[in-house]
């Protein structure tokens, strides 16, 4: 029986084994079995990305002589040897890289011999067109890049208002604010200034438009706006003002505003920038509202409109100043003092702008002092008591420590100096008053009374190079 057993399990196993052989024997014959061939190999792609190596590695090395061959074979080759290559590197920097080493290379070769340099210019020419026809996506970049080698390179203008033309008429708010400013120009230049102005005008609203979702665009329509209202496509302010007043986009009425400003109508301008900082709450914004409250005199909107701003950059120390000056003119000169004074000298440039507001509220102390007494400003220079001129040796002595502090200051300190010196007490008088140099001399407390804040007689007479029969400017504050 056991032997029985035994012999039967020996045949099993010799079946199992007699399978498990088979099984392999035909996984081992579908292993064996030939795999399709790869796909072959395009050898005009490699040969694009050879040539690219090449051209990088030495265009990184700024060996643009050795570099130029192969970037000459790729753009007026490339395309026909190896398509796929050749226009995934077009979507890069292929042209412009090529374009760049034409240019340098002819620019060495005219240093060290003749000039070649205007045929480089056309090949240059040539790669920009080709990058035009072969990537439609960046048709407008390169079009304006011709037109810019027309204008800055070939000098021919006429050349390159048309392609400057042709680049921003591909659309206006994806051009590249240069060029539609240096077109505007050029339409100026040449005597087509309203041509010049509506270019500037189309981009300056497109521009604002865009820079609601692209911030990077913000500066674009701000330089728009300044090519308008500073490089004379603008001839009659008043007859634009009115041409635009009753536009509501966006554009028109950020144009308005600045017309406005730029024509000091603050009154009309206040509501305009009060919609533009409520409707974009930023900090420029209130911060301009609040400079044209403060202007049209509207003094506690001029306050609210800081704060705000002020709520937004917490850190920045103008906004004292800027609140210290409504308060100057509202007439509240020692709440304006105590404001300033309070701000801690942090550096150099501090501490001059604080001597310069200080010398600014001295001189408005002076002044409305004069303006109250019998005969005002009109008996200017003939209404000084020894107070007001011991006023105006404070705001001197602050703007000579305005002019120590900060080389950047200094020129405007000396300029208010020079003003304020006709109206400075000698030392002799001084000595009348038996006060020497270095003394504290104190002031009345008529109209002084906030000042608290001595005044040291100088060392030497003040040296006069103002003019004694005209009255210093009320605004000297310098912000």
């Amino acid at each position: 029986m056991t032997r029985h057993l035994t012999l039967r399990t020996a045949a099993l196993l010799s079946l199992a084994l007699a399978g498990s052989a088979a099984t392999a024997d035909a996984q081992s014959r579908r292993n064996s079995s030939p795999k399709p061939p790869p796909p072959p190999a395009i050898p005009g792609e490699d040969q694009v990305l050879r040539h690219w190596s090449l051209f990088n590695e030495n265009y990184k090395a700024t060996q643009f002589e050795m570099a130029l061959p192969d970037g000459r074979w790729l753009v007026f080759s490339g395309k026909e040897v190896g398509p796929n290559n050749y226009m995934r590197l077009a979507t890069t920097t292929l042209h412009q890289k090529v374009a760049d080493t034409y240019l340098r290379v002819g620019q060495l070769r005219t240093a060290t011999g003749p000039n070649v340099l205007p045929a480089y210019i056309d090949s240059v020419m040539q790669v920009y067109q080709l990058a035009v026809r072969d990537v439609p996506s960046r048709a407008q970049e390169f079009t304006l890049a011709i037109a810019a080698v027309y204008d800055g390179q070939k000098h021919d203008i006429p050349k390159a208002i048309e392609y400057y033309q042709k680049g921003i008429d591909m659309g206006i708010a994806t051009a590249d604010w240069r060029y539609t400013s240096r077109l505007a120009y050029l339409y100026k230049e040449d005597g087509q200034v309203d041509k010049g102005f509506d270019i500037a005008q189309t981009a300056y609203t497109a521009y604002s438009n865009a820079s609601k979702s692209d911030t990077s665009q913000v500066r674009a329509a701000r330089e728009m706006e300044r090519l308008m209202t500073r490089g004379g496509l603008i001839t009659n302010p008043d007859s634009l003002i009115t041409a635009i007043r009753g536009k509501t986009d966006t554009g028109s009425r950020n144009l308005l505003l600045t017309l406005l400003i730029s024509q000091k109508q603050y009154e009309e301008a206040l509501p305009i920038a009060r919609q533009l900082a409520e409707g974009q709450n930023t900090e420029s914004n209130w911060r301009l509202y609040g400079a044209l409250a403060m202007q049209a005199g509207k003094y506690p909107e001029a306050l609210t409109a800081y704060d705000k701003a002020r709520a937004m950059n917490p850190n920045e120390p103008s906004y004292t100043f800027y609140v210290a000056e409504v308060y100057k003119q509202q007439g509240d000169l020692a709440k304006a003092r105590d404001l300033v004074k309070a701000l801690p000298v942090t550096d150099s440039t501090m501490a001059a702008r604080l001597h310069m507001f200080m010398g600014a509220l001295y001189e408005t102390a002076m002044e409305k002092a004069v303006a109250s007494k019998p005969g005002g400003v009109g008996a200017w220079g003939k209404n000084f008591t020894f107070d007001e001129q011991l006023i105006y040796q404070l705001a001197v002595n602050h703007y000579q420590m305005a002019a120590q502090a900060d080389p950047d200051h200094a020129a405007q300190a000396q300029e208010r100096i020079q003003t304020l010196s006709p109206y400075l007490p000698k030392l002799a008088f001084y000595e009348k008053k038996k006060l020497t140099p270095g003394s504290a001399a104190p002031v009345s407390a008529k109209y002084y009374g906030w000042v608290n804040e001595p005044v040291i007689i100088p060392a030497t007479d003040p040296v006069t190079t103002g003019d004694p029969a005209a009255a210093p400017p009320t605004d000297a504050a310098g912000l």
